[in-house]
């Protein structure tokens, strides 16, 4: 590991290090978005995830409110992408003196998890530089469900994607220079909904491997290929109205989840059987494992990575 690791390089050095410790009760450990442990009546998952000021979300332009929202948010993400249900939280809050918005905070803490239908059932307040939420998550698998991982893809499989992308980072960057988005993209970039039914929906489609789109779609799309030995190539379906076609490739943040499966009339049947939108079809897995493709021409990759 080098002197400044990336989060990527931190990771396989943490999976090198515990995952020597593993016992028969964890059935996956670190490297997907949650772990899994098994008990004597069905699996338990497990996540945790820090939203900080200035990183994951900005105080310049969201209230307290929806920055308590935005932490369960993106917790409760980890678990949905797994294709299971979050139940339970903790939540930790590192606030710096003077930050009289805690209870705002909270109030958004409580309406979140209220529509995910989960319990805050502790967690811990301290003193710290900068406003830091941690949220940890407890759920578990669907009934009569397992689980979904990053690793399972195969060649021949669709790419789907729950939603098209690129909205947060168009908005983020209209903030930054003072234009103002509309009024439905604004809620939606301070009020973000976890892809929680959809993720339900693609694990009984069947879907092989998943993955949510936090760091951009090339970089969260690269992890699935990695962690199936698998290529891709994909098509430009995916950009939403408005943004660019680098806002959707390497802004990230947009909450949708992006999942491989064999079967697409399964996979539209399954989204219109929960009233949902049809997932977007927007590529397909390749034999060749170093294949990064977008419209026949090689794909780079990039996107947001924790610089240490």
């Amino acid at each position: 590991m080098t002197l400044s690791p990336d989060e990527l390089e931190l990771i396989e050095v943490l999976k090198s290090k515990f995952l020597r410790k593993r016992n028969s009760e964890i059935l996956l450990g670190i490297g997907d978005d949650a772990a899994v442990l098994k008990n004597s009546l069905q699996n338990l998952v497990a996540t945790s995830d820090t939203t900080t000021d200035g990183i994951h979300a900005d105080l310049r332009f969201i209230s307290p409110l929806d920055f308590g929202w935005k932490a369960i948010t993106r917790a409760v993400s980890d678990i949905s992408v797994m294709g299971c249900v979050a139940k339970y939280l903790l939540v930790k809050v590192v606030a710096p003196s003077g930050f009289n918005a805690l209870e705002q905070f909270f109030e958004g803490v409580h309406l979140a998890s209220s529509i995910y239908a989960t319990e805050v059932i502790g967690g811990d307040i301290s003193l710290g530089l900068r406003p830091s939420p941690s949220v940890f998550v407890l759920g578990d698998t669907f009934p009569n469900q397992s689980y979904v991982t990053r690793s399972g893809a195969k060649a021949g499989e669709l790419i789907f994607l729950t939603k098209k992308l690129g909205l947060a980072a168009k908005i983020l960057k209209d903030l930054g220079s003072k234009r103002m988005p509309s009024e439905d993209e604004l809620e939606e970039f301070k009020r973000p909904i976890a892809q929680v039914i959809q993720g339900v929906c693609a694990n009984k489609a069947k879907a092989s491997a998943m993955c949510d789109i936090s760091d951009g779609l090339a970089l969260d799309l690269d992890r699935v290929a990695v962690a199936s030995c698998v290529g891709f190539s994909l098509n430009e379906n995916f950009v939403a109205k408005g943004p660019s076609l680098n806002d959707a490739l390497y802004g990230g943040d947009d909450y949708a989840l992006v999942f491989c499966a064999p079967d697409r009339q399964a996979v539209v049947r399954e989204f219109e059987d929960h009233r949902l939108d049809p997932p977007v079809e927007t590529g397909v897995c390749v034999s060749d494992p170093t294949q990064r493709l977008l419209a026949g021409k090689p794909l780079k990759i990039s996107g947001f990575i924790h610089k240490f």
